[in-house]
């Protein structure tokens, strides 16, 4: 082959090559980003849009208002990737008509027009938007950014082995461009780890839909909960997180645990595949006919609903109110010296209650709570390792928009001269870009201190546990352990 032309070609191959991976990258962070349109299930209320950023009403809406399934548009697109007109009273081109915004320059939207059509869709929808129907619009927005990239990756692969095996042919012996190899292997490594972000992005807005429509289930039939229950597993199995057999549920990915079933009936669920703790089901009614259940955490849940048990989550209420204490909080907490020392108080109390919890236990039902929150503590603390990188993201970002804050607080005064144009301008561009860091990190800071609090709790109650053992029951009198559902 000519020298130039090999050279052409390798610099083709290594030029698209770079353009899959900088698509690979711009795909992750939309993906990441499509997170934020769970925050629009408000369960009727209207959205407080201070809580928004500018850069999460401009995702919301670029990405939002142009996908069909979310906006009850027709599947119908015209030529040009776009909803056809008048398809619907709240689409992206009657609004952006309307406002005589050139199409695409979404720059020229301001706050408040973001808002406006954000807005329009919810109030359409009565501030009610189910949560699931998110989820499937979110997936959907996933699908289509996630498309192509693999099959793009392997058209580049056989096209560079192509290329080394004709050199190879033209020259008599192997020829391999080092760099085009290193690059089409990275590419891989940077696709295989984009497909598991896809996956397990598509399993989160599906959970947080399921946490939502279930925290909310109180009330209603044992029909209803097993379809909110059903739909999810749906989703799960259109993502391929479980078998072919759309009938045969194997492992969902999904989880109830901490999420509060008070009075939910799940007489009628199914709920094989899907991971729950005995302290969360023990919440929940109609456990005597429920489905997918091992017996030895439906054992395990009369451990769960002793009035010794119902004080210690009354005490850990109380002290988590403390942590943002009111009025009242204060003028109570006087008689033991002020907050830290009715802290300090509720502590006792608990303390206190989970030992007396304890010693009412039969020895072999301490053991197997003792085993059921050792397992929940090593899934928390596996949980912990992956949303570290995402709290310590968030925590940088929330320290670094402090102290753009304070430095533009402070040019204000005429201290040292003030601050030039040019320095403003980048202050607010480093305040937008870690506000925006916050936003796609928030979620997992904050699962990650409820996780912290989980976590702690759990080590003290396997301390108490470990020094105090379960009662001894007398041979003759062991009926077996049994369980009200």
């Amino acid at each position: 082959m000519d020298p130039e032309v090999l050279k052409e070609r390798t610099d083709e191959l290594l030029e698209r090559t770079l353009r899959l991976e900088v698509e690979i990258e711009m795909r992750t962070r939309e993906i990441e980003s499509v997170k934020t349109f769970s925050r629009l299930a408000t369960g009727g209320k209207r959205p407080d849009y201070r809580q928004f950023s500018d850069e999460e009403l401009r995702t919301i809406f670029e990405l939002g208002m142009t996908t069909p399934s979310f906006n009850d548009l027709p599947v119908d697109i015209g030529r040009n990737g776009m909803p056809t007109e008048d398809s619907h009273p709240y689409n992206y081109r009657t609004f952006v008509d309307m406002h005589g915004v050139p199409t695409f320059n979404y720059n020229d939207l301001s706050r408040s027009d973001l808002i406006e059509v954000i807005d329009s869709f919810l109030e359409h929808h009565n501030y009610d938007v189910d949560p699931m129907e998110i989820a499937r619009a979110q997936d959907n927005m996933i699908e289509k950014r996630s498309m192509h990239l693999s099959g793009t990756h392997s058209a580049l692969k056989e096209r560079v082995k192509q290329l080394q095996e004709q050199q190879s042919g033209d020259i008599g012996q192997e020829y391999t461009d080092e760099l085009l190899t290193e690059k089409i292997n990275t590419s891989k490594e940077h696709l295989t780890t984009f497909e598991k972000k896809v996956k397990q992005t598509s399993l989160e807005v599906v959970q947080m839909a399921l946490n939502q429509k279930l925290s909310s289930a109180q009330g209603k039939s044992p029909e209803e909960v097993h379809e909110i229950i059903e739909q999810a597993k749906a989703a799960t199995r259109n993502q391929g997180l479980v078998g072919e057999d759309l009938d045969e549920v194997t492992e969902t990915g999904l989880e109830l645990n901490g999420i509060d079933l008070t009075g939910v009936d799940l007489s009628e669920s199914d709920l094989t595949g899907i991971a729950i703790e005995a302290e969360t089901l023990s919440k929940a009614h109609g456990l005597e006919s429920v489905k997918g259940v091992s017996e030895s955490t439906l054992e395990l849940v009369s451990a769960f609903r002793t009035p010794e048990f119902a004080r210690i989550k009354k005490y850990e209420a109380e002290l988590d109110r403390l942590e943002k204490p009111g009025i009242l909080d204060h003028l109570k907490a006087i008689r033991h010296g002020g907050i830290e020392g009715a802290k300090r108080h509720l502590l006792d109390k608990i303390d206190k209650a989970k030992i007396e919890l304890t010693h009412k236990m039969d020895a072999d039902l301490s053991a197997e709570v003792q085993q059921h929150d050792q397992a929940s503590l090593e899934r928390l603390e596996e949980k912990q390792e992956k949303l570290i990188q995402k709290t310590i993201a968030y925590r940088e970002a929330k320290q670094t928009v402090k102290g753009t804050l304070s430095m533009e607080a402070l040019s204000k005064t005429g201290i040292g001269g003030g601050m030039s144009q040019e320095d403003s301008e980048k202050l607010q561009k480093s305040r937008e870009e870690n506000l925006e860091i916050m936003s796609d990190n928030r979620a997992g800071h904050k699962k990650y201190k409820q996780n912290e609090k989980e976590i702690e709790a759990l080590k003290k109650d396997i301390s108490v546990r470990d020094k105090v053992g379960g009662r001894t029951k007398p041979e003759d009198n062991n009926p077996g352990r049994s369980v009200t559902l």
